[in-house]
């Protein structure tokens, strides 16, 4: 019985397929142009809606060409070359440290004066010289992996905690690098040897770093940028950069219609609503500190709200100002903002800090 029940169910089943490409092939026949055109039609219509996101079919399967750099995965250990980059420090060995970097990011550091392995060995050098007091000098590095994440542009990062050691006093330090295709083309961290060796280690007038004050004397520059950044507004942020920051962004690609192409994506995006998209929203901002140095250098930190979707985090920005209150560097750590850093080219290969 239960097999006849099967056999019965098989062959109703055969005879609707078997009905339903003979009604569409009697239709060809009967209409060739118009089955035609339909097909055409229905082909074009979903290609149009997949690229443009309908349906949340972009955003179901993925989309490595996101305006936005979105986290994946967490990663267990360091990846790529930033073991060997740590190795070469502990080593004071510029050759690794240079030979662990992207060519990109070579080009970067070329902007700044460090054109190979031998000018950076001559930075690291001096720092090494200048921390322990003596020539020659060596610092005893550790370091512990302390977390790492892989985005969707297939690009990673490790993050590592650790100290230095010299004439019996231990200094904490963090490492943040970022990789692509195993060689590093970011590099950011509290460590002055590593700082030295990428050409960040100094103020913008050449001199070296000087101990500052905390404060509360927020710059409006500053909050002028958060609030460019936090409601989308271009011209609030590039108008506030220096000079010679405009033309280190512009030397990696990233102009004031760069950017804005980029909150552009994003509004497109928040407006979209499709199934399954993602949304960034800025909640609000906040001022923390201000850092106050003898040569008129000035770090105002914040702490914004961004929501991703229903998922709210608060990166934490530092805003790097000179004496003539204008912005020559920005970071961004704690949380990372995917916005701030693809309005600063740092979302592919090559883009540093």
């Amino acid at each position: 019985m239960f097999f006849k029940v099967v056999g019965r169910l098989t062959a109703r089943l055969l005879r609707s397929i078997g009905k339903f490409f003979y009604t569409i092939f009697r239709n060809v026949g009967r209409h060739p142009v118009r089955s035609l055109f339909s097909f055409v039609f229905t082909v074009a219509f979903l290609v149009v809606f997949w690229l443009t996101g309908a349906f949340g079919l972009a955003g179901l399967f993925g989309n490595s060409n996101s305006p936005v750099l979105t986290a994946v995965e967490p990663t267990a250990q360091p990846e790529g070359k930033a073991n060997d980059f740590l190795v070469a420090l502990k080593d004071g060995k510029a050759s690794g440290m240079y030979d662990a970097l992207s060519d990109d990011y070579k080009n970067t550091l070329k902007s700044r004066g460090i054109k190979n392995a031998t000018d950076m060995q001559n930075l690291v050098t001096k720092k090494l010289n200048e921390i322990t007091g003596q020539p020659n000098g060596h610092l005893t590095y550790s370091f512990t992996f302390y977390q790492g994440v892989r985005y969707n542009d297939g690009s990673v990062e490790n993050d590592f905690t650790g100290s230095y050691e010299t004439a019996g006093n231990r200094t904490s330090v963090q490492v943040v690098m970022k990789l692509k295709d195993g060689k590093i083309f970011f590099v950011d961290a509290t460590d002055p040897v590593i700082l030295a060796a990428i050409g960040t280690g100094k103020d913008a007038s050449g001199g070296d770093a000087q101990l500052g004050v905390v404060s509360n004397n927020r710059s409006p520059v500053a909050e002028d940028f958060m609030k460019g950044l936090t409601t989308f507004d271009v011209n609030k942020i590039w108008d506030n950069l220096a000079d010679s920051y405009k033309t280190e962004l512009t030397n990696r690609g990233v102009t004031k219609d760069t950017m804005s192409k980029v909150f552009d994506q994003v509004k497109t995006i928040n407006a979209s609503k499709t199934k399954n998209s993602v949304t960034y929203t800025y909640d609000g901002y906040a001022y923390l500190d201000t850092i106050n140095f003898p040569n008129g250098i000035t770090v105002n930190e914040f702490v914004s709200i961004l929501s991703i979707s229903d998922a709210p985090t608060q990166p934490r920005y530092s805003i790097v100002l000179d004496a003539n209150q204008k912005i020559i560097r920005l970071g961004n750590d704690s949380a990372q903002d995917p916005i701030f850093t693809n309005i600063l080219g740092r979302n592919s290969q090559g883009q540093g800090q």
